[in-house]
C-alpha cells in the first residue's frame, strides 16, 4: 500500500469517527431538549396548581388575614458616618453605577430637592470609577 492509499484510508476513518461523534452529539442534544421540555411542563403544572390553590381560598379567610404594610426606613434612623449596603442596583441617569451589595458611608441628608427623604452616600466602589456621592433613597440601603 502506498502513501496515497494510506492517506485515503486515514481520511475515511476520520470521517467515520466524526460522523459517529456528530450522531452522539445529536442524541445528547435531543435528550437535553426533552429534559428541558419536561422541566418547563412541570413548572407550568406547578404554577397551575398554585394558582388553583390561591383561587380556592375562601373570602372569609382572605378577610381574616389582613395585609400589614412593611415598615418603611426612615432617614432619621441613620447617622453620619454609618456604614450601609446597597440593597438594589443604583443608577444615575439610567446607567448602573453601584451594584447591589456594595458598601458605602452616609455623608448626611440628601441635598436633592426631588429626594427629600434620602441620604447622601459615598460608595466604596462605583462601576464608573467616580468618587462622587449619590443621593440615595432610604429604602435602597441597609445598615451594616
Amino acid at each position: 500500500m502506498n502513501r496515497i492509499e494510506e492517506g485515503i484510508i486515514w481520511l475515511c476513518e476520520q470521517s467515520e469517527r466524526r460522523a459517529r461523534e456528530t450522531e452522539v452529539i445529536r442524541e445528547r442534544s435531543k435528550d437535553l431538549a426533552r429534559q428541558a421540555e419536561e422541566i418547563l411542563l412541570m413548572g407550568r403544572q406547578r404554577r397551575g396548581r398554585s394558582a388553583a390553590r390561591r383561587e380556592s381560598v375562601s373570602p372569609e379567610r382572605k378577610a381574616r388575614t389582613p395585609r400589614t404594610p412593611l415598615p418603611q426606613p426612615d432617614t432619621l434612623s441613620y447617622e453620619v458616618g454609618q456604614r450601609v449596603v446597597a440593597s438594589v442596583d443604583l443608577s444615575v441617569r439610567g446607567v448602573k453605577v453601584v451594584p447591589c451589595g456594595t458598601l458605602g458611608t452616609i455623608q448626611g441628608p440628601s441635598d436633592d430637592v426631588n429626594l427629600p427623604a434620602g441620604l447622601n452616600v459615598l460608595w466604596d466602589q462605583r462601576l464608573d470609577s467616580s468618587k462622587r456621592r449619590i443621593n440615595t433613597a432610604a429604602e435602597d440601603i441597609i445598615p451594616c
